[in-house]
């Protein structure tokens, strides 16, 4: 028990490869085989460790249904989530409609499975789970901003900076959601309420190369200013260096949050690369 806690604790310190090898471990001692089994799938995916990821997912499963055992809903969110990334989005989303149905009111899963349908751009999907959170749990500031990103994904910028607002009165330090406020006002044509966003997300994450690239389109479109754009622009393409060579940046402890939000640039980056859907 001792060693599962420690374990766990270095999760939450976001140091994921450091828990592997101890939950290896014990996913082979009872009681901690199926607890210790969905920790160790959820470092790999953290890690992008698909290879050891996809072998462990479809064994758990294959030994779960020889004895009857029920599927967890976070295996299926990442069955689904192996299914987009080999290019079988629609036998992903229905992993997606599985695990949001075997989820019951568990708000940290469900907000998962939003973003998960956000980063397929199936904005009403989204919003529908989102919706379920918000309803279960008011309080749970992830749930806001997911359903403000929905809502910015159906062209309601008002709307969604209303809902990125109350994500920032729930959970002011919040880098992602202050991100979001600044794309918000960005679309309603409001400069300096981006610039304002943007610059308290970079107060509270300096390594959020996005607002970087926000705050640069701003000040070359709204105020013709190359310069600044410019200097944006390359503190963006140094920390995305960085972060693709961490061995050339300094070692950090990173939190649970920060992790996140680096997953959000890794998403950010990829939907921009996206061509648009028919």
């Amino acid at each position: 028990l001792y060693e599962y806690r420690r374990t766990k604790s270095l999760m939450h310190s976001g140091l994921y490869r450091n828990a592997i090898s101890n939950l290896e471990r014990l996913a082979q001692v009872e009681p901690f085989q199926v607890s210790a089994t969905l920790d160790l799938a959820q470092c790999l995916w953290r890690l992008r460790n698909i290879d050891q990821l996809e072998p462990l997912i479809d064994q758990f499963v294959k030994d779960r249904g020889s004895n009857d055992g029920e599927i967890p809903a976070y295996i299926i969110l990442l069955q689904g989530r192996l299914k987009i990334i080999q290019g079988d989005e629609e036998a992903g989303k229905s992993f997606l409609a599985k695990a949001a149905s075997a989820a019951n009111q568990d708000h940290y899963l469900l907000t998962q499975i939003g973003e998960t349908y956000l980063s397929l751009r199936e904005a009403e999907h989204a919003a529908e789970v989102f919706r379920r959170v918000v309803a279960e749990h008011p309080h749970h500031a992830a749930a806001h901003l997911g359903y403000g990103r929905c809502l910015l994904q159906q062209k309601r910028p008002q709307q969604a900076a209303d809902k990125f607002t109350e994500a920032i009165v729930l959970q002011y330090h919040y880098p992602v959601a202050h991100f979001f406020r600044a794309v918000g006002q960005w679309r309603l044509k409001d400069p300096e309420g981006a610039l304002d966003a943007a610059s308290i997300c970079l107060k509270q994450n300096p390594s959020f190369a996005p607002a970087h690239r926000l705050m640069a389109r701003v000040y070359k479109k709204f105020y013709r200013d190359d310069h600044l754009a410019a200097q944006h622009l390359r503190q963006a393409k140094q920390l995305r260096e960085q972060r693709l060579n961490p061995s050339n940046s300094t070692p950090s402890d990173d939190s649970l949050q920060e992790s996140s939000d680096r997953s959000l640039v890794d998403l950010l980056d990829s939907v921009k690369n996206r061509p648009p859907r028919p």
